[in-house]
């Protein structure tokens, strides 16, 4: 008679095995993931709402096509404010190469906003002028506006009265006024790449906030 004996050794499993092998682990852990984003999103503190600086006045030009162009049409809207010349030097055009970076970070929220740059020598920028200048800029029609008048004391009258600016002169050129769907200027902005970046922060706050809907 044959007998055949075995021995064997049974290895305790350690609680991360059970774990791992549970299938309501798996069920907690996965709701854990999906919920837990949301959690974090529903009651995240978002920065302190940027200040109102001043209102703007009810204000209308003309656009590089000739036609009317104000703040009707941009009611509703998040939008930039920069000042330039056609005539522009090299200053200049790197400012205008900083609102071309500006356009393409912007392009998921056009709907939502637009860019619009004004003259500060409107006897040369005609709107013909104007848009040569903006098509040499690849600028989005659709989004990036550029402005004149064939009244210059106007464009005067919205610079002091509009934008508060009593003496023009070049260092405009490298700012930004932001101003939000009220038509409220919410802040001012250098043009310079680190500025730029906080600029998309806050563009991107005054558009989602629910306050401005209301």
């Amino acid at each position: 008679m044959e007998t055949t004996a075995t021995l064997g050794y049974i290895r305790k499993e350690t609680l991360p095995q059970r774990m791992v092998r549970s299938k309501t682990f798996w069920v907690v852990m996965l709701g854990f993931l999906f919920s837990y984003p949301l959690y974090r999103s529903y009651y995240r503190v978002l920065p302190p709402e940027l200040p109102i600086q001043f209102n703007l006045p009810s204000y209308e030009l003309t656009n590089e096509f000739g036609k009317g162009f104000g703040s009707r049409d941009l009611d509703g809207k998040v939008y930039l404010v920069t000042f330039t010349k056609s005539t522009c030097d090299d200053f200049c055009m790197k400012n205008m190469g900083y609102l071309q970076k500006i356009q393409q970070r912007m392009k998921g929220v056009k709907k939502e906003s637009s860019l619009v740059t004004i003259s500060l020598d409107s006897k040369v920028d005609t709107p013909e002028v104007l848009h040569k200048f903006a098509r040499s800029l690849d600028s989005n029609p659709f989004f990036w506006n550029f402005l004149t008048s064939k009244e210059s004391n106007k464009v005067s009258k919205l610079l002091s009265d509009g934008f508060r600016i009593k003496a023009v002169d070049d260092t405009y050129m490298e700012k930004l006024f932001l101003v939000d769907r009220r038509n409220r200027v919410r802040g001012l902005y250098k043009l310079d790449k680190l500025t730029i970046n906080k600029l998309m922060i806050d563009i991107g706050l005054l558009i989602n906030r629910d306050e401005l809907y209301k």
